[in-house]
């Protein structure tokens, strides 16, 4: 799996996080709280630049 295109769309309290590879296969779609994004990133194994 890995992340080719990766889109964020930002809300007041939330997050819609959206990952495709090079086929534009879907790979990440996840809706995390602004609060718990922090504790999503370190168990997602999401690349630094994230």
């Amino acid at each position: 799996m890995l992340v080719t295109t990766f889109g964020i769309d930002l809300a007041k309290s939330s997050f819609s996080l959206h990952g495709v590879d090079k086929d534009g296969n879907v790979v990440l779609k996840k809706n995390v709280t602004r609060k718990n994004t922090i504790i999503y990133r370190q168990y997602a194994h999401l690349p630094d630049w994230y």
